[in-house]
């Protein structure tokens, strides 16, 4: 096995390869910066490996949403009107296959320096989706290609969330909730228009009832609890309806998780995804056309329903697997691997933080059935078991 690192691109993205007998294994693109000293976050990617996120410069922590289209780099303006400052800045979580995005704008008000409103970026220019009445902050989370927009608005802490569905004309749409809950919130849509997300109600930190759901229009859908959890979250759903999120067990009596496991749901039936070895919970984000799954596994099931110290992972129809050893020799030792989501093409994009801060990445793993991917997770379970016998 060796390394090979190279220049990717003229916005000195770095590329490094994995291989092993002569053959790549996985490819690793690191997106750049603002500046050479600053940070990337990322969050959604097309099926043309577009990415957006957001990127601060050294020393700030003020976020300029960002588009990455062959590893380069523009920063994605505020919409015409916003006013100056608010603490958050700018960060893009979702695009289409036509190049539009979506996310959010900091627009601070006369109460909150953090409010925000969604907005819309289609060839570099900004559209103010508005702010929903009564929330501080206003977000558009995913794009499909007919230009339908899911959302989420929501208050302060502790404040319920309304899910949103934006028409391709622009309309806002509040989406129902189940009967007696309290609180919402939308995650993907696909590209039929349906969206996945869940209903419930909050309680500070925790929601005691929470249920996985999907919108058709603006009317939910529970999806089925796997025996033995009484509450669901749905994040992503691919266009043959697959869905995945999570099934959880949450007890009244103590007030806490004793269960968090990532879920698929395939014509509202659940299956329950496997977690490696040692690992005790686990939450899965996104799904691709290929039926691959990405998501994150926790030594500490308090960490999972918050999504704190997970370990990132990839789901097959055959196993899943650690991906932190093919991300480690890209970033420097003691680096944590978030990632966030995965395209046609089985480009997973995320970030790494840690020493020197957070670096956005573009990773690419073989596709569907091909030896090299049986090969990549023999390797990786190979690099597991010699680093734990081997200190």
């Amino acid at each position: 096995m060796s390394l090979l690192k190279s220049h990717f691109s003229a916005s000195c993205s770095l590329m490094v390869l994995t291989f092993i007998a002569g053959k790549a294994l996985a490819q690793v693109t690191l997106l750049p910066a603002i500046d050479p000293s600053g940070g990337t976050f990322v969050y959604g990617i097309n099926d043309a490996g577009q990415v957006v996120g957001d990127t601060t410069p050294s020393g700030s922590s003020n976020r300029s949403a960002a588009l990455w289209t062959g590893g380069a780099l523009s920063v994605l303006p505020s919409p015409a009107g916003a006013p100056p400052g608010g603490l958050q800045g700018n960060a893009a979580f979702g695009i289409n296959n036509n190049g539009v995005a979506v996310g959010l704008t900091a627009w601070p008000t006369a109460s909150s320096n953090f409010a925000a409103r969604a907005v819309r970026w289609e060839n570099g220019v900004a559209t103010d989706l508005g702010a929903f009445p009564g929330a501080t902050v206003t977000a558009a989370r995913s794009i499909n290609a007919a230009g339908e927009i899911s959302g989420t608005a929501s208050g302060g802490f502790g404040d319920p969330s309304t899910a949103l569905r934006w028409t391709n004309s622009g309309t806002r749409l509040v989406l129902d909730r189940l009967p007696t809950h309290t609180d919402s919130v939308a995650w993907k849509i696909n590209s039929s228009g349906r969206i996945v997300g869940s209903s419930g109600i909050v309680d500070g930190d925790f929601q005691p009832v929470r249920s996985a759901v999907y919108w058709d229009g603006t009317s939910a859908t529970e999806l089925t609890t796997p025996a033995g959890y009484n509450q669901g979250d749905a994040r992503g759903i691919n266009d043959a309806g697959t869905i995945v999120g999570s099934s959880a067990f949450f007890d009244d009596n103590a007030f806490e998780y004793t269960a968090y496991r990532a879920t698929a749901w395939t014509a509202d039936a659940p299956q329950l995804l496997p977690l490696l070895d040692g690992f005790v919970a686990s939450d899965a984000l996104s799904v691709n056309a290929n039926g691959f799954i990405i998501g994150a596994v926790y030594t500490d099931l308090f960490n999972a329903p918050f999504g704190i110290d997970g370990v990132p992972v990839l789901w097959t129809s055959n196993s899943v697997i650690d991906l932190r050893s093919v991300l480690a020799p890209s970033f420097p030792v003691g680096s944590q691997f978030t990632v966030t989501d995965i395209n046609a093409a089985n480009e997973i994009c995320g970030y790494a933080t840690g020493p020197g801060g957070a670096r956005g990445f573009i990773l690419t793993v073989p596709a569907p059935g091909a030896a090299g991917l049986m090969a990549m997770a023999g390797l990786l379970a190979a690099r597991r078991r010699r680093t734990s016998c081997c200190g």
